[in-house]
């Protein structure tokens, strides 16, 4: 930071993050008594009218989407000011990328919760004519409370006339992340809501399994496997993310954008499906104990889906759905394998598999197991019935 100790009125602390072109400072608003987010543009860099323009476009972008899941800002340099920066709201948390990197693959519930949030952020940006352009884990920001933050709107296209901000009629440049980038935004063709649903999509996949969907050690590699359909399941490193998530994000991924989900109202009602098949009830809540305690929430979490799961196999045995009952138990085997509960309701013993669901049927352990001799058994009733015989030949005897 040098000897950089103010900017204007705001009085500088520290570096809060850092990327090609701005350094982001934690900073104090004395006028307003209040920690800020400062994000300042790198002096080094020789500001020509494009990068002049991306700034003011990232000012206005973020005035005019004013959202919850969007970061607020509060002020901004004037464009013949010494150094140009916008003062953004402080977040009390850390950027995806940092959180899945130091407590691995996020759980499934957590990662719906995280597109659910963002899907909200999108939706205010595409009904405002604007196409975020860089959606990745480092822009975005999970609170201690449990709030999801789109930040970083410094490349944002503007997509329709009456856009939010201006630059609706410029060519596409190649701007964004490898792995992120649709191939529409590769190939510099027209943009569409359906380009950050790609990003959306490779971001969810990428906090679930810390991977990338598309195999390649460079751009051009990344570019070919999403054209040659090389997608590589997430399964394959997640093996108990469930069918109808990795389903949602195989659409989102789709290289061709007319066969891609292009609503992201659609994409919204798959997530909320998928929290409800979590036994999510209310996501900022898993949000913010994720964020707080990621191993006790995974603990949690584990235990809530299993009583969710046996939940739906009762339900769906007695509605004789047996489609969905086995669903469920495979998930639910895939999860824990030796669950006592799911042999009581099925009545199949799990190491004799489960060929068929009814629940009236005893277990292969129950079925081969002979009756005990205690109570009113067998042995008991045959003597009952030979005595009774006894008894009333000698009453006929004595009648004689």
């Amino acid at each position: 930071m040098g000897d950089l100790r103010q900017i204007d009125r705001y009085e500088i602390r520290e570096v809060l993050g850092e990327g090609a072109m701005s350094k982001i400072f934690s900073a104090w608003d004395p006028k307003l008594h209040r920690e800020v987010a400062l994000k300042k543009i790198d002096s080094n860099i020789m500001l020509s009218q494009k990068t002049l323009d991306r700034f003011q476009r990232e000012v206005r972008a973020i005035a005019a989407l004013k959202h919850p899941n969007i970061v607020e800002i509060y002020d901004y340099s004037d464009i013949n000011a010494d150094f140009y920066y916008l003062v953004m709201e402080r977040l009390d948390g850390d950027d995806l990328f940092n959180i899945m990197h130091e407590n691995g693959a996020m759980p499934e519930p957590i990662t719906a919760a995280v597109g659910h949030e963002l899907c909200l952020a999108l939706k205010v940006a595409h009904q405002n004519g604007v196409i975020h352009r860089d959606i990745k884990p480092e822009n975005v920001m999970l609170t201690k409370g449990g709030r999801v933050v789109l930040t970083d709107f410094g490349v944002v296209k503007a997509v329709r006339e009456d856009s939010a901000v201006t630059g609706w009629r410029e060519s596409t440049d190649v701007i964004g992340t490898v792995g992120f980038m649709a191939p529409e935004l590769i190939l510099k063709q027209d943009l569409i809501p359906a380009t950050d649903i790609f990003a959306l999509g490779a971001l969810l996949y990428n906090i679930a399994t810390l991977q990338m969907p598309y195999p390649g050690e460079n751009a051009i590699a990344v570019f070919e496997a999403v054209q040659d359909g090389k997608y590589v399941a997430p399964t394959q490193s997640q093996p108990n993310l469930s069918p109808v998530f990795c389903k949602l994000i195989a659409r989102c991924l789709d290289g061709n954008a007319k066969t891609r989900l292009t609503n992201i109202e659609e994409v919204l009602t798959h997530l909320k499906d998928i929290l409800k098949q979590n036994g999510v009830n209310d996501l900022r809540d898993d949000l913010r104990d994720y964020f707080n305690n990621p191993a006790a929430y995974e603990k949690m979490q584990k235990q809530r889906l299993i009583d969710h799961l046996l939940r739906g196999i009762k339900l769906a045995i007695k509605d004789k759905n047996q489609s969905l009952a086995e669903t469920l138990q495979a998930r639910l085997l895939n999860i824990d394998p030796f669950n006592q509960a799911l042999t009581q309701i099925t009545g199949v013993h799990l190491r004799d598999g489960f060929s068929t669901l009814d629940d009236t049927r005893p277990s292969q352990e129950a079925a081969n197991t002979k009756p005990k001799v205690s109570g009113v058994g067998i042995v008991p009733i045959s003597v009952a019935i030979l005595l009774g015989i006894l008894l009333a030949f000698t009453t006929y005897l004595v009648l004689l």
